[in-house]
Order: structure tokens, then C-alpha cells, then sequence
């Protein structure tokens, strides 16, 4: 089976209250991307599960998806059995991904997919947990970035000096490369989105001096009030 198979044939995996099914998941363009990036020796995650979950299973990628709906891995795993898809390299965690991901083997991730619960503060717990487990030049896909929780987590990242926009599917998904670490554990002095949107002006002397506060760089600020003694 192939991408233009699943694409043409896709599964109902999302259940709603009323017992009906709805054709939830990534874009077509998206899945495609995955689909033209990834291969066997990836070590990929996704939180929340869905056609994605499918072409990982294809591609043979190691792959570890998060979810406690028990139904929609019945689903999956229904699917992939009737279609000859080998999910032996599959994780199944039944589980919500903020109990999960804290407990899971910190393998390095070649490609994170953020499409779980979308309400605050889900997607940023699931970012906190996995983007110290992307490798450098490794993959940040987050989903639904229509919605506030990830249009912000999106705005964040596409100024921050450790992320490149590798492809934007706008409104639905965007796709971040990894290049360096410690967004996850950076202040907010560290984060221009979030300075800028504070009311801070790094160029100003006094938000300059906050900045070095935040990160403990006294000797910065022994260097500055030095100077300005000199000066008289």
C-alpha cells in the first residue's frame, strides 16, 4: 500500500459522541510530506493518533503514538491488518501524552507530529517533553495551528533562533527543523515573541539589563555598572 492509496481510502477512525465518524487528521499535503521525508530508520512520535499513524506504521518508521482512545488503535491496527501493514515497529500508548511522555525512553526523535488535545496547555506539555528529544535537524510537525494554543506555540517558535520554518501549511500545519537545543528551557528574556508581545525592547538599556538578570549574568551587569561609573 502507498500514500495515494491511503489517501484515496481513508479509514474512519474519530468517533463522535453520537456515534458517528468524522475524517479528522492532517491535510493531504502534510501526510504527502511526511511520506516524501521519513523512512525505516526514523525514530518518529505523535501525539493523538489518526491516518498519520498509518503511514508511519507504512514507511516502517520505530514509531511511538499517544492517545488514550483505546478504539481509534482498534482502529488502526483493523486497517493496517486488512491492508498487509506491518505495525511491529508501532508503540500503542493508551494514555494521555502529558501522564505519558514524562515516563517514556528518551530515544532520540528524527520527527515529532503535536496533534493530541489542542486546549491550554496540552500542545505546550507535549512541545516541553519531545523537543529536548528531537535531534538537531530533526522535525517538529504541530497541527491545527488555527487554533490560539498552537497559533501561539507557532509565532514562538518562528522567532526563535533554534527552529527554521521548513514548510508551512498554512492554515493547518507547520513544520519546524530543529537547529540547535533549549527552547524548552529558555526564559522568557530568551523568547523575542514573547518579549516583544511583553512590552520589552531588548534595545533599550534597562530591558537589556532585565535580560541579563533573568540569566543570572552578573558579571555583565558589574561589566555595564562599571562603565557608566567611569563615565562619570
Amino acid at each position: 500500500m502507498n500514500i495515494t492509496e491511503l489517501l484515496e481510502n481513508p479509514p474512519p477512525i474519530h468517533q463522535l459522541s453520537d456515534g458517528n465518524f468524522m475524517l479528522m487528521g492532517l491535510a493531504p499535503e502534510v501526510l504527502t510530506f511526511i511520506d516524501s521525508r521519513i523512512n525505516a530508520d526514523w525514530h518518529t512520535l505523535e501525539t493523538g493518533s489518526g491516518h498519520s499513524t498509518i503511514l508511519f506504521a507504512m514507511k516502517g518508521a520505530h514509531h511511538t503514538v499517544i492517545t488514550p482512545a483505546a478504539a481509534e488503535f482498534e482502529r488502526i491496527k483493523e486497517y493496517c491488518a486488512a491492508h498487509g501493514i506491518d505495525v511491529g515497529n508501532v508503540q500503542f500508548v493508551c494514555e494521555p501524552s502529558a501522564l505519558a511522555l514524562p515516563r517514556l525512553d528518551p530515544t532520540p526523535l528524527d520527527l515529532v507530529l503535536i496533534d493530541g488535545l489542542h486546549g491550554f496547555p496540552s500542545p505546550f506539555i507535549d512541545f516541553f517533553y519531545t523537543a529536548g528529544r528531537l535531534k538537531i535537524g530533526g522535525l517538529l510537525i504541530i497541527d491545527d495551528i488555527q487554533l490560539q494554543p498552537c497559533t501561539y506555540m507557532k509565532d514562538v517558535l518562528a522567532e526563535q533562533p533554534q527552529w527554521r520554518c521548513e514548510a508551512d501549511f498554512t492554515p493547518r500545519s507547520i513544520v519546524f527543523q530543529k537547529l540547535a537545543e533549549g527552547t524548552e528551557w529558555g526564559d522568557w528574556t530568551d523568547q523575542p515573541y514573547v518579549l516583544r508581545n511583553s512590552g520589552y525592547n531588548l534595545s533599550t538599556p534597562a530591558s537589556r539589563l532585565i535580560g541579563h538578570l533573568q540569566r543570572g549574568e552578573l558579571s555583565a551587569i558589574a561589566k555595564k555598572i562599571k562603565r557608566r561609573l567611569s563615565a562619570g
